[in-house]
């Protein structure tokens, strides 16, 4: 396959699709770009079916197989794409916000994991679709972390209270990286059917994949730090020193140490983006390289969600004989995160002496986006029957959550904004 004009192709559409959007629509631009590329491959499929040929569909699709998405994602503009959103969370907020963030990452996460799991196995055995309970807790895995890229392309839209940016900001960013651990664990689990599940195991397992990422990006964005205030006079060097800190950084996590890459991405992305902000760097080269990765991020979230629109062409059969269960698992996903979401909230309500804010669990609930991650994450997946469930289900949860969840978030902020908390409002 002639890779530079799967780039061209790919890129032109990209292009075309967003001056489309920026000059006649002016909508958020991942949901366009997501909506516009199924409507594409629907009409290739009429027009495959009008001239009795499949050329175009089999060129897309040949396309999709030579270029895995999971590879794209995971193992290419992950690591990119959360470094350059981090770059913009501010620490101090963060701090102020911790418990909140860490109890929604991890505990709201793993909640909304078991909830789908018992959920999505009665409704398949219901449907006479069972599959292996272990197999129901990797679609819960999968399918709870918000996506952080959809959900910061969504927050550049709304004009939020800094902690209520900030909560929803940080807890897509750290709990993809907790998602990816369950995952990991959970698929090995199911590889090696003669181990039983060591709970001691999974938890040693969690803690290292997650203080280790959160210790090598501390490590790694000190040190970069550092190399780009010794030579701030070279700005495309300082630049670079950002993109080896994103490329090295990642290859070692993940493949040397063990520990959660994503995780020491967006540490590394936040110490340097606050070190810049509070004038340790000089303002020419915090600008530039806010530049920079303002642009990368939005050329890769670009790319990233033609392909998550792409990806509708390999639902083939598997989405008809799962359409049923696909829509009736959107309602119960969405069910398990406003449980995860308010149970917590509410009891640190009550910690605080607060009022319960149902207008705030509201917004979190449906301002936590799924994205591309999850769908990659389903795509790693061996091409098992239990595989075509899981992507089928991932794929119409994280449709309605980009496009449906994307363009009414704005108007359910507006009507929700008089009572949210507005002491840090901005």
């Amino acid at each position: 396959m002639d890779y530079q004009l799967v780039a061209t192709i790919v890129i032109s559409l990209s292009v075309a699709i967003g001056y489309l959007n920026e000059r006649f629509i002016q909508k958020e631009s991942s949901i366009i770009i997501v909506l516009t590329t199924i409507l594409i491959v629907i009409a290739l499929y009429f027009l495959d079916a009008a001239i009795t040929t499949s050329e175009y569909l089999k060129t897309i699709d040949s396309m999709l197989n030579k270029v895995s998405f999971s590879d794209f994602l995971l193992s290419g503009i992950l690591s990119f794409l959360l470094f350059a959103g981090s770059l913009h969370i501010d620490l101090s907020m963060l701090k102020e916000k911790k418990s909140d963030i860490f109890i929604l990452a991890t505990l709201s996460t793993l909640a909304s994991t078991f909830i789908i799991a018992y959920a999505s196995h009665y409704l398949l055995i219901a449907l006479n679709s069972e599959i292996p309970f272990l197999y129901c807790l990797l679609l819960g895995s999968l399918i709870s972390p918000t996506d952080p890229i959809a959900v910061l392309s969504m927050l550049k839209e709304l004009n939020a209270p800094k902690d209520v940016r900030t909560t929803i900001a940080g807890e897509s960013l750290f709990n993809d990286g907790i998602g990816i651990v369950v995952f990991i664990t959970l698929y090995s689990l199911i590889n090696d059917e003669s181990t039983a599940i060591d709970i001691t195991h999974v938890l040693l397992l969690f803690i290292r994949q997650v203080v280790g990422g959160i210790t090598i990006g501390v490590i790694l964005g000190y040190f970069g730090y550092k190399m780009i205030n010794s030579c701030q006079k070279n700005i495309p060097l300082c630049v670079m020193i950002s993109i080896w800190i994103v490329t090295a950084g990642y290859t070692i996590c993940e493949h040397y140490l063990g520990v959660s890459a994503p995780i020491a991405m967006v540490v590394s992305g936040i110490f340097i983006g606050n070190k810049g902000n509070t004038l340790s760097l000089p303002k020419a080269v915090n600008i530039e390289l806010h530049q920079f990765w303002y642009i990368i991020d939005e050329l890769l979230n670009s790319l990233l969600f033609l392909f998550v629109g792409l990806e509708c062409l390999l639902l083939g059969y598997e989405m008809a004989n799962n359409a049923i269960l696909a829509l009736l698992m959107i309602p119960i996903v969405l069910l398990a995160r406003l449980i995860a979401v308010a149970i917590p909230i509410s009891l640190l309500s009550q910690y605080r002496q607060q009022p319960f804010n149902q207008y705030l669990v509201g917004l979190i609930t449906w301002g936590g986006l799924r994205g591309g991650l999850s769908i990659a994450l389903a795509l790693s997946l061996p091409q098992t029957n239990e595989r075509d469930i899981i992507f089928c289900i991932t794929y119409a949860v994280v449709i309605f959550s980009i496009v449906v969840q994307g363009l009414t978030i704005k108007p359910l902020f507006e009507l929700s904004k008089k009572h949210l908390p507005t002491t840090h409002a901005q």
